[in-house]
């Protein structure tokens, strides 16, 4: 297969990095032989940040953008923290790559399962290039990019994409959408990290920690999770809250997928396939206006800090710029909570 790759020292997506990058054009036919219903668009474009320094093969982390797309104070500011600290790391345009700009208004243009695939390309990708080490490629996302991480750990979706070989060492969910559980809640046992935003009307912090207590329940000890207090959702903004009276929001819409992929709304209890559960959501659970960002330059640090040092203490990097040891238990002031009483251990690792 042909992958084209080229330097460009052009903005990207209102981003313009110091550093230079390679842009990445994948054929998503690479992954022909995965199970899926989604059309994929023929081509997955992509960033790739590779670190300065003398290493062989470079661990590398797959970034899923939010659903508005790759931003330069968000997507590219990751994949700049992770270069200084030794490891690569590529940008999925999932909108781009299906000539789309921003899709939070319409969130059905591309899903999670979508993002999802993407993130198989660009494994598929990684691996076969010689630059990075195959056993030490992570991913992590955003928003809907952070569904779609959590989502590759598990077992069962595995099973529907016949994806068992594609392999990933460790995943890092931020501000991530909870209303999507799984009946098996098994996963490929790997390191993951759930970054939750107090404050998040996106998805409630409550429903994540549910999900956290699933998948622990179902092998997977090997699972941290942190709460930010006073953060909003995407809080890699910095400055005021915004209101996004147009975007689509699925907090109120949870359900369980079963085994064999129906899926179960807490709501009725009754079984639908995909296409009737989006006529059955638009109708009933679905509704509009959000708000983001509210971040400050200390959250926005200390959040920072803790996603290296999950990284490097799964193995990741040839530079440590972080301290190991963070992604320690905070001071918590009860009061201020939106979680219930018996999860005040929030802003303590599990």
């Amino acid at each position: 297969m042909l992958v084209i790759l080229f330097l460009l020292n052009i903005s990207f997506a209102n981003a313009v990095s110091s550093t230079p990058v390679e842009s990445v054009v994948i054929p998503t036919s690479i992954i022909s032989e995965l199970k899926f219903d989604n059309k994929l668009p023929s081509i997955l474009k992509a960033k790739l940040f590779l670190p300065e320094d003398s290493s062989p093969k470079h661990s590398v982390v797959i970034i899923l953008s939010a659903s508005g797309g790759i931003k330069k104070h968000r997507e590219i500011y990751y994949a700049n923290e992770l270069i200084k600290n030794g490891i690569a790391a590529l940008v999925v345009d999932s909108e781009a790559s299906r000539n789309l700009s921003s899709v939070p208004s319409n969130q059905f243009q591309v899903t999670t399962s979508d993002y999802e695939l993407d993130a198989f390309v660009a494994n598929k990708f990684l691996s076969k290039d010689k630059r990075f080490d195959s056993n030490k490629i992570g991913v992590m996302g955003v928003s809907k990019g952070g569904a779609a991480t959590h989502f590759l750990a598990m077992n069962i979706r595995r099973k529907w994409r016949r994806s068992q070989d594609y392999k990933f060492a460790a995943y890092a969910s931020l501000s991530p959408s909870c209303f999507q559980f799984h009946r098996n809640s098994s996963t490929d046992g790997k390191p993951m990290l759930f970054m939750l935003a107090e404050l998040d009307d996106a998805s409630s912090p409550k429903d994540c920690l549910e999900l956290i207590k699933n998948i622990k329940a179902a092998g997977n000890l090997n699972i941290k999770s942190k709460i930010y207090i006073g953060a909003h959702h995407a809080w890699e903004s910095i400055g005021k809250v915004h209101y996004h009276k147009t975007s689509m929001m699925f907090g109120r819409c949870l359900y369980t997928f079963a085994d064999d992929g129906m899926i179960f709304p807490y709501a009725t209890g009754i079984g639908m396939s995909e296409e009737e559960w989006k006529r059955w959501a638009l109708k009933n659970c679905i509704y509009r206006g959000g708000v983001d960002g509210g971040g400050t330059l200390e959250l926005k640090r200390k959040a920072t800090d803790d996603l290296m040092a999950f990284f490097i203490g799964a193995g990741f990097g040839g530079i440590t710029k972080v301290n190991k040891t963070q992604l320690q238990p905070q001071t918590c002031d009860p009061s201020r909570s939106t979680v219930d009483e018996k999860s005040l251990n929030q802003c303590k690792l599990k």
